[in-house]
This record gives structure tokens, C-alpha cells and sequence, in this order.
């Protein structure tokens, strides 16, 4: 069975890259019997692009460029790009929400940070760091910002279950080296956090992090390895 997306009668090639259900059909060919259905998202699973489209990082059509954005699973995280940058784009991707909407919701609704300054503080930076990338744009009301949706991030093909109640990267430095008696290189924890995984992107925050592990008492540093010791205690959200 061939199934391709095609603009539904009376719409354009613009409008089907704008989306909607009302602008696509789908045509099905199933042993030489072709038939256009309505749009589904059930459907939509492995159908080809028309010809007239050519998808590379962005759909195009003529002059018409729009960023593809991957769909993360719900309850996940990808590799790819910081997992606090994905969860503020889920937050921001159907509402505008302000600073303090965004901070509520990763620590009492995700609950993947305790509800203390720090963490708060640390959710401000994620914001004003994915401004500077263009992952948010934002507009003001009152001199308050109300954040939406901006770049698409890229994310991998890797999924990782949200730790509920913990800490993401600290949750997972700790499954890491949980596997390793001896324990494991912090270089080799680097490679895979800031390389492999793109979850940390500077030195220094990756540093915090290892910190942050050892002052939890969740692992200990001997001869440049990190043992692991336990895991982070839950985040209770208020």
C-alpha cells in the first residue's frame, strides 16, 4: 500500500504546508485501486510528501520555507539538544505563557526540578539562552513577556523517558555511571552529555552538574571517575 499527502480540492500548495486537516487529503493505493481519503494523523504515518515538495531540515515549496518540526512522544526527551529547551517548546508550542507559567509548570507539573531559588534561577537562564538561539519569541504585555514557540530545536532519534519527581541530567549521570562498578571517566561522561547526547552545551555547566551530583551525595569522584553512590532524592512539588 503507497499512501501520499496531497492538497484537498480548492487548496493550495501554500495552505497544505500551512497544515490543517481541511487542506489535505490522502491518497491511498492499495493493489492498483487508488481512493483519496480525509486526513488523519492516524493516517498520515508513513505517506510520502507530494513531488512538487522537496524536504530537506525545512518543507519547501517555490519561496516557501517552513522548519520541520519533530514530534517528541509524550513522557519523553530526545538526544540533540538541551532537555529543558524541549520541554519549554512542548509548554510554549499551543500557548503564549510567561516566565513564571514556564517555571510552574517544569517543577509542579513535570516536576523535574525542586521548587527552590536555584532551580528557578536556573529555568530563567534556559529562557534567556533559547531568546538568544531564536527557540522562543515573545511578546509583551504590560512589561510582562509571554513566550511562544520560535526556531524549532533539532532533536535525535534517541528517546528518554522524563524522569518524573527528579532532575533530568543528574538523574541520568547517575543511570550512567550506575553500570560501572569502578565508576566512570568524567571525560567520557562529557563526551556522552555534551557530544553524544548535545544535552549540556558549555564546560562550565557541565561542571555543575557533576557537582551538584557529588553534593547530593548521589556519587563520588576517585582518580578522575565518577562511582555511583545513589540516586537523586524526588523533587516533592509544592
Amino acid at each position: 500500500m503507497r499512501k501520499i499527502l496531497v492538497p484537498s480540492a480548492g487548496h493550495s500548495f501554500e495552505e497544505f504546508l500551512d497544515g490543517g486537516h481541511s487542506s489535505r487529503k490522502i491518497i491511498v493505493n492499495l493493489s492498483g485501486v487508488t481512493i483519496r481519503l480525509p486526513y488523519t494523523t492516524y493516517l498520515e504515518k508513513g505517506s510520502e510528501l507530494p513531488p512538487q515538495i522537496m524536504e530537506t531540515k525545512f518543507l519547501h515549496y517555490g519561496n516557501k520555507r517552513i522548519p520541520i518540526e519533530k514530534q517528541i512522544l509524550e513522557g519523553k526527551v530526545g538526544d540533540g539538544s538541551n532537555p529543558y529547551y524541549q520541554l519549554i517548546q512542548k509548554i510554549v508550542s499551543h500557548i503564549w505563557a510567561t516566565e513564571e507559567q514556564i517555571i510552574d509548570d517544569l517543577i509542579k507539573n513535570y516536576a523535574v526540578l525542586p521548587d527552590e531559588k536555584w532551580s528557578r534561577q536556573f529555568i530563567r537562564k534556559r529562557l534567556k539562552e533559547m531568546e538568544t538561539y531564536g527557540y522562543l519569541s515573545y511578546k509583551k504585555k504590560k512589561r510582562i513577556k509571554f513566550y511562544k514557540i520560535g526556531i524549532p530545536i533539532e532533536i535525535g532519534n534517541e528517546m528518554f523517558d522524563i524522569p518524573k519527581g527528579h532532575e533530568i541530567i543528574s538523574y541520568y549521570i547517575c543511570k550512567e555511571i550506575e553500570r560501572e562498578p569502578n565508576g566512570v571517566y568524567i571525560d567520557e561522561l562529557k563526551r556522552i552529555f555534551m557530544s553524544e547526547r548535545r544535552w549540556i552545551n558549555r564546560i562550565d555547566l557541565f561542571d555543575d552538574f557533576i557537582k551538584y551530583v557529588v553534593d547530593l551525595g548521589c556519587a563520588r569522584i576517585e582518580q578522575n571517575r565518577l562511582k555511583f553512590l545513589r540516586y537523586p532524592p524526588p523533587n516533592f512539588p509544592i
